[in-house]
């Protein structure tokens, strides 16, 4: 993802699968974004020849797996993205093959948590018939508020003697994270609103391109 200078926009991209021949199926076994699908390409390939004990663990699974089996594998595109970015696209991809109950070798850096947290979420998301990532996350914070508050005013009913500053302290921290969804709100409105500009004189040029040759 490359941010281009001083916009919230984003240079165009795709988001990719890269998928293992087996039983005459091509599997999907990681999912990733690029701006130039064949340098990324690349570097998988050599990331994956050169794998170690201490590589991530897609590369592992490739070497050690894969090219042990004499498996084929491929970077099949899924997705394009514009100005907008790939965050949301990327994740909703992910979230979408989690929910098939296919196993992908993602991780986060310094987050070893991470895939089990998605994988734990996907499955929530499937028992409550959500498709869509971003809204599942709107509401399981919109939950996690109604927590908050409800254990909060279940604390001043039992006048359970904390400290006098205690209300005071996590009222506070729930507006510092208000104001931060506010904020992140607004930035997400932003990005849409200039990606949607962006599209339009695309769209512009593009048709204006098209009267200059008489099309």
């Amino acid at each position: 993802m490359k941010r281009i200078a001083d916009t919230d926009q984003f240079e165009p991209g795709i988001i990719y699968e890269l998928q293992v021949y087996v039983d005459d199926i091509w599997h999907a076994f990681y999912v990733g974004e690029t701006t130039d699908a064949e340098r990324r390409l690349n570097e998988h390939q050599a990331s994956a020849r050169n794998a170690s004990e201490t590589s991530t663990l897609v590369y592992r699974t490739i070497q050690q797996q894969f090219v042990a089996a004499g498996c084929a594998w491929r970077m099949m595109p899924v997705h394009e993205y514009g100005a907008e970015g790939p965050t949301d696209a990327e994740d909703e991809h992910i979230m979408m093959l989690l929910r098939q109950g296919i196993i992908l070798t993602n991780e986060k850096k310094g987050n070893a948590n991470w895939m089990r947290e998605r994988v734990a979420q996907a499955q929530d998301m499937r028992s409550r018939n959500i498709t869509s990532y971003k809204e599942y996350k709107r509401i399981t914070q919109q939950e996690l508020n109604n927590r908050h508050k409800e254990w909060i005013d279940d604390q001043d009913q039992k006048k359970s003697g904390l400290p006098a500053d205690f209300k005071k302290q996590v009222s506070i921290q729930a507006e510092i994270r208000f104001e931060k969804e506010q904020k992140r709100q607004l930035r997400n409105a932003k990005r849409e609103a200039s990606a949607a500009a962006y599209r339009r004189m695309q769209i512009e040029n593009f048709e204006e391109e098209q009267r200059k040759n008489g099309k």
